[in-house]
């Protein structure tokens, strides 16, 4: 059989929702890609007894338990304490750890605190694994039939423990090459068809490929085709949906922009780097998400020109010359804004490609015509300007990603000399 697999959580601010628990999300993705499923998600406040009973619980119905939270140095970190006790062992402080937060903390120039000693007590037949992230280190040990995995909550600790110390021991004991069974998934990530449309492209899929199961994820704009196989190994499944895979590239071949773990930005990165072409960006209602995007990689002064964030009228003109009889006429939401303000980037900035956009990222200026969540997106280069129009739902922050995302894909399209999103 496979290994039943939970995730487990401790934190008061998880419980009320303060925290979003994204580590559970990580690692159960992270361990799709190997073919494992998660089986639960859990999560419990800060409290000796209930931090027990879900171990004891745990400990009884599953084989593999990552928990994250409550090894810090505060009196409300219980997880160590409330571990050695079902363990029956004590607790031992690991000198390596404290020797490692000194260090840390004279490279950052802040005074050690003694409380944070705290945090390097483990059990004592605990395996550990240094914190190259952060401070209290990882640990793991057995209960019952469980193989417990102890990480700090802390997100980019957590995500440093999963890829360098829990990953590659799944890697170790994964079912590759028995006769238990394994999972894969592939994944297919488009921009321009809404989830219905696309479907409506795999109809008979799964009379053509009956071994393999079809999920769609709407993602903002993009909606993302999932194909998912099992077989006696991983390398099985994946040779499994190879074939339906490569028809659903066929058929996604005019909204495709990439697969599986790949993120829009890092394609347009990539590519404006490649193709040497400089941009620039003229951005209203997305507050700069598009600069931020593109400059999150390293390299990207390479074709990053800089961009402006002109939120009122009086900036609009007097940083990328829209004139005022257009904002007059037409209004700062409006196609011939959005055409101004890129063709302005492009003349006033520089460079070779000027991406704009403005709209109503809401949840007020809603007016006649002027709806929450309409945008233009522009894209000015030598060859001429083209401007796009969107109505996207949400709250702010999914309005403006979703206009990102659009943006980006335009640009995309343009370096690669593909039809513009108003033909798909």
């Amino acid at each position: 059989m496979k290994p039943v697999i939970e995730i487990l959580a401790t934190g008061d601010e998880v419980v009320s929702g303060d925290v979003a628990d994204t580590n559970a999300a990580f690692v159960s993705k992270k361990l799709a890609v190997l073919g494992f499923q998660v089986t639960r998600h859990q999560a419990v406040p800060d409290d000796r007894e209930l931090i027990a009973e879900a171990l004891h619980l745990i400990s009884k119905r599953s084989d593999i338990c990552i928990c994250s939270g409550g090894l810090g140095p505060t009196d409300d970190d219980l997880t160590t304490e409330v571990v050695a006790h079902l363990a029956g062992v004590k607790t031992v402080k690991n000198e390596e750890a404290i020797t490692r937060m000194r260090a840390r903390a004279a490279k950052r120039g802040v005074m050690f605190s003694e409380t944070s000693v705290r945090s390097a007590w483990v059990p004592e037949t605990a395996e550990i694994c240094q914190n190259e992230a952060g401070s209290a280190p990882a640990y793991s040990l057995k209960l019952g039939r469980c193989t417990f995995f102890f990480l700090p909550g802390v997100p980019v600790e957590f995500y440093f423990f999963v890829e360098k110390y829990f990953l590659p021991w799944m890697n170790a004991h994964s079912p590759e090459g028995n006769s238990e069974g394994s999972s894969a998934t592939r994944q297919l990530k488009t921009l321009g068809l809404p989830e219905a449309a696309l479907s409506d492209r795999f109809k008979d899929f799964s009379t053509l490929y009956p071994a393999l199961k079809v999920g769609y994820r709407a993602h903002g704009p993009e909606v993302w085709f999932k194909l998912t196989a099992e077989a006696a190994t991983r390398m099985a499944a994946l040779a499994l949906i190879e074939p339906g895979l490569n028809e659903a590239r066929r058929r996604l071949e005019d909204v495709l922009w990439g697969a599986d773990e790949e993120e829009l930005s890092e394609v347009v990165h990539e590519l404006l780097l490649k193709r040497r072409i400089l941009l620039v960006t003229a951005e209203s209602c997305s507050g700069g998400k598009i600069a931020q995007a593109l400059t999150s990689y390293a390299g990207s002064s390479g074709h990053f020109r800089g961009g402006v964030v002109c939120y009122s009228n009086e900036l609009k003109t007097s940083l990328l010359g829209v004139s005022p009889e257009c904002l007059a006429t037409f209004g700062a939401v409006s196609s011939e804004c959005a055409k101004a303000m890129a063709e302005g980037a492009l003349a006033r900035l520089g460079g070779e490609l000027a991406v704009s956009v403005t709209g109503l990222a809401g949840p007020t200026g809603e007016s006649p015509g002027h709806p929450i969540g309409q945008v233009f997106v522009g894209l000015a280069s030598a060859a001429g300007t083209l401007v796009l129009e969107r109505r996207f739902t949400g709250n702010r922050g999914r309005v403006q990603n979703a206009a990102t995302l659009t943006a980006l894909e335009m640009i995309r399209r343009f370096v690669l000399k593909l039809p513009d999103l108003h033909r798909t």
